[in-house]
């Protein structure tokens, strides 16, 4: 069996800081609704304890389950969704009335870089920038999503710029029920790439 990683993490002050979770829980509803015989690949979710803690990651989730790595063949982090945008106006920080923007960062394959903008479209999420690091001048990737750098994978990553990054009063008055939706919905676009491309045409290029 091939497993495509869901990966968030679970340990954030705020709302803003842990709507992954509910971004992972509605690809697997998703998902869950399509018959066992019509996945290909199974969903592994990874909920991570430890992203902010001192000295991060001091226990090594890969090296703890590698029963579970060696069928690793993709991997999509999702964080920070449904997120208004905030802005300093003089002395008061208030949001801006638009949604905070939306990054994808993809590996570097064109069918995955095509999935992206196909998702992206199909579900109008608006500010939306896709990225691929790996091909120079596009940015570094961010947070959970660099899992699929550090290890290699084929795979996205989807966040936002988080204006309001640090807020410990980031509740549910910063939160925008319908672009989370629609970031979603983008979510499982780009999980159902990653379950139905072959291994070929998911490969990345060779290191020189």
């Amino acid at each position: 069996d091939e497993y495509v990683l869901l990966i968030t993490h679970a340990d954030g002050p705020n709302l803003t800081q842990d709507a992954g979770g509910f971004g992972l829980l509605s690809i697997v509803q998703y998902f869950a609704n399509i018959a066992q015989q019509d996945r290909p690949r199974t969903l592994a979710v990874m909920l991570d304890s430890q992203h902010f803690t001192p000295h991060r990651h001091m226990d090594d989730w890969y090296a703890m389950h590698p029963e579970i790595v060696e069928r690793i063949i993709a991997t999509i982090g999702v964080e920070h969704l449904g997120q208004r945008e905030y802005v300093e106006r003089g002395t008061r920080f208030v949001q801006s009335g638009l949604p905070e923007t939306t990054i994808i960062f993809v590996q570097d394959n064109d069918r995955l870089i095509e999935g992206a903008i196909e998702g992206v479209k199909a579900f109008a999420v608006p500010r939306t920038m896709v990225q691929s690091p790996p091909r120079g001048g596009q940015g570094n990737w961010s947070g959970m999503s660099d899992v699929a750098v550090k290890k290699n994978y084929p795979g996205y990553g989807i966040s936002t710029n988080m204006s309001a990054y640090w807020s410990t009063r980031a509740g549910i008055d910063t939160f925008d029920k319908n672009l989370f939706v629609k970031q979603v919905g983008l979510a499982a676009h780009l999980t159902g790439v990653l379950m139905t491309l072959s291994v070929e045409e998911l490969a990345l290029p060779a290191d020189d």
